[in-house]
């Protein structure tokens, strides 16, 4: 998957080949963009491995879309592949909550399979980080969170997401 990825509320088309229809801005704290997507889902398919959430069709509704940046402009999340996202995602954002105090020390079971699973390690505080980039798994949540209330926002409105690449 392209590691930076763009995400923004689209309405769907009316027709093939209409102007989608303008969409308000969301309400605080819903994002109506966001930038470096991409980089945060890569992440969050670790946290699912991590813990044990299956994470197959959102893998599936991921590479399918990205598989046609460039080719259909604008490329979108669509109605369809909400639920599907959505339920993977408030999965994994659920388990970072519950595995993370607020300075991203591990606690409870969650916690100990996090810090057990090889990508992630505690720096010299006890804040979990992704091994590779030294990001805190906290940063991380807050981006899935942001991702997540985009996600329930379009669901909950009938919008798309459009998917563009950097």
């Amino acid at each position: 998957m392209p590691t930076y990825l763009d995400l923004s509320l689209h309405a769907p088309r009316e027709s093939p080949g209409a102007n989608p229809r303008e969409v308000a801005p969301p309400p605080p704290p819903v994002p109506a963009a966001l930038e470096d997507v991409g980089r945060a889902l890569n992440d969050a398919f670790l946290v699912a491995e991590a813990i044990g959430v299956d994470a197959g069709e959102a893998l599936h509704v991921v590479n399918t879309t990205t598989a046609l940046l460039g080719t259909i402009d604008p490329t979108y999340f669509s109605d369809d592949d909400l639920p599907t996202l959505r339920e993977w995602l408030a999965a994994v954002v659920a388990a970072l909550h519950a595995g993370l105090d607020e300075e991203g020390t591990p606690h409870g079971e969650t916690g100990t399979r996090l810090g057990a699973f090889p990508s992630f390690v505690a720096d010299t505080g006890g804040t979990l980080i992704l091994r590779a980039r030294q990001q805190p798994l906290v940063a991380l949540r807050e981006k899935l969170d942001a991702v997540l209330s985009m996600f329930d926002y379009a669901a909950a409105n009938d919008l798309w997401i459009a998917v563009t690449e950097r």
